[in-house]
């Protein structure tokens, strides 16, 4: 999931799991590369959430 905020030009990258531990942070890195190009004017985040998180 990815949530953007034009007016702060934050912009949060999540992976949601339903379990935490297969939560990987080096896969999101390398989906998050991928929007570097469209995200270079935010301030980028990633986080991973879980059923937990809800």
């Amino acid at each position: 999931m990815i949530a953007l905020n034009d007016i702060d030009k934050t912009a949060v990258i999540a992976e949601i799991k339903r379990q935490h531990r297969k939560f990987n942070p080096t896969e999101l890195a390398e989906k998050a590369a991928t929007l570097n190009k469209e995200l270079s004017k935010y301030t980028v985040t990633q986080i991973g959430l879980s059923m937990e998180d809800m």
